[in-house]
C-alpha cells in the first residue's frame, strides 16, 4: 500500500559521502539518518545524489551528526520559493 504514497515511493535508500560545496548539490529533499541509539534525525536541505551516493554540504552533515559511510534515507521534494528556505543551500530541520 505504502507504493502508492508518492512521497513513499520517491524515497530512496543512500549512503553518506564526504561533503561538499553547496554548490555542487543540485537537488531538494527531506534527508534522514538513524544513529547506532536508534536516535533518528531528519533535515530538510539541497543534495546530490549519484547511483546509491549522497553528498551532502558540511553543515547539513553538522546538524544530522552523520559521518561518511553512514545509511541515509532522501525523498526529493520541491524547493520552497518564497522566505529565507528559499535561499540555496538553506536548511529545515524537520526532527530530532
Amino acid at each position: 500500500m505504502t507504493e502508492q504514497i508518492p512521497l513513499v515511493r520517491g524515497t530512496r535508500r543512500a549512503v553518506l559521502a564526504r561533503p561538499v560545496d553547496e554548490e555542487r548539490c543540485p537537488h531538494y529533499g527531506i534527508v534522514s539518518t538513524m544513529n547506532a541509539e536508534g536516535e533518528f534525525r531528519a533535515v530538510e536541505t539541497c543534495y546530490e545524489l549519484d547511483d546509491d551516493v549522497l553528498r551532502l554540504p558540511h553543515e547539513t552533515m553538522d546538524v544530522l551528526g552523520a559521518k561518511p559511510d553512514t545509511d541515509a534515507g532522501c525523498t526529493p521534494t520541491e524547493k520552497p520559493e518564497d522566505g529565507p528556505r528559499g535561499k540555496p543551500g538553506s536548511r529545515r530541520k524537520v526532527g530530532a
